[in-house]
Parts: structure tokens; C-alpha cells; sequence
């Protein structure tokens, strides 16, 4: 608890200090809604992005926690038919804070392990419904990987990945941003008959 507690007031006072992000959306650029009761989220993925099937997606999460029981759980994964590369959402709930918080302390090394990227970047901002949104930027000359996770008060909840080749860059980034504004809190209405 002791260890804790200062690191709670860090992040409070970083929290404060961390500025908004707007992004401007451009339905002409959206395709297919996405929605997850269970991370109360919904957002549009871009034009041409065409889904996985839930099956595949399961047994796919099931090959991961074989292997690591501390894998994230795929959601939705959408491959781009027009630009190539996919986008996927990711659920983190489960993941312990200190294992998400201490990667992002070295992301330069640990999301380059295998040296694939020329660079990481790292940007903290605020967007919409979440108080914190992590964005990494990781790229080589030939691919081009943007993931942004998004926390409620206390910890990350879940990520976006959009990945496409790199030379697509400047294409890309109004479809990206336009899926970004399009992202808001999801909730069912439930009507009892009874």
C-alpha cells in the first residue's frame, strides 16, 4: 500500500496536466459501428475495413492465453481491403495495472523487443468520455503501427490498433482521426415486458 499511494498522486497530477485531443469525424470516411457491451464502447472503423469472424477471433484468443495467461483479449479485428493492414480493439481489463503502467514506463524497448520498429513515440491527452488516452506510434519504413489505450479513472480498459504501411501515412490520417471522433461510450437499453 505504501508503494501505491505515492504512485496514485503521481498520476493524479499528471492527469491534471494532460490536455484534450479533438478529432474532426467525416462520416463519408466510416464504414461498420462496432459496439462492446462489455467495455461500454462503441466506434466506426474506416471505409473498406471488413470484419474477422467471432470464431476465429476465439480461437485466436485462445492460441494467446495458452501461451501467456496475461494476454489481452482480442475483441474485433477488421482487415482495411482498400489501404491493406487492420484495425482491432483489445480488451486490458484484465491485465494488472503495474504490467501495462511499467511497459509504457520503457516503451522504447518494450514495445520494440524485436527491434522491428525504427521508432517509438509516445503521446498522453484527454479525448471525449476518457480522462486518459495513451497514443504510440510505432513505425519502419515499410509498416506503420498506431495504438491508443484508453483508461476510466484508475487504469487502462482496452486499445485500438489501426496498422498500414507506411508510405500510406498522410492517406491514412483522416480515416484514423475520423474513427478516433467517432469513439463514445455505448449503452444498452434493457426493457423488462414484464
Amino acid at each position: 500500500m505504501k508503494k501505491i499511494l505515492p504512485l496514485l498522486l503521481a498520476l493524479s497530477v499528471l492527469t491534471a496536466c494532460i490536455k484534450e485531443r479533438e478529432y474532426k469525424l467525416d462520416e463519408g470516411l466510416l464504414d461498420e459501428m462496432v459496439t462492446s457491451a462489455d467495455l461500454n464502447l462503441s466506434f466506426r472503423v474506416p471505409v473498406g475495413a471488413k470484419g474477422i469472424s467471432d470464431q476465429y477471433i476465439d480461437e485466436y484468443n485462445q492460441r494467446l492465453l495458452q501461451t501467456d495467461p496475461l494476454s489481452p483479449i482480442y475483441r474485433a479485428i477488421y482487415v482495411d481491403t482498400l489501404m491493406g493492414g487492420y484495425i482491432s480493439l483489445t480488451d486490458m481489463r484484465m491485465l494488472p495495472y503495474e504490467l501495462t503502467e511499467n511497459r509504457l514506463d520503457f516503451y522504447k524497448t518494450e514495445y520494440n523487443r524485436n527491434h522491428i520498429w525504427d521508432d517509438v513515440e509516445k503521446n498522453i491527452f484527454k479525448m471525449g468520455d476518457y480522462p486518459k488516452v495513451v497514443e504510440l506510434i510505432m513505425y519502419n519504413q515499410d509498416e506503420t503501427l498506431r495504438r491508443y489505450m484508453f483508461y476510466n479513472e484508475e487504469k487502462a480498459q482496452f486499445y485500438i490498433d489501426y496498422d498500414y504501411p507506411t508510405a500510406l501515412a498522410e492517406t491514412m490520417k483522416p480515416y484514423i482521426e475520423s474513427s478516433l471522433a467517432s469513439i463514445g461510450k455505448h449503452y444498452e437499453l434493457y426493457i423488462n415486458a414484464e
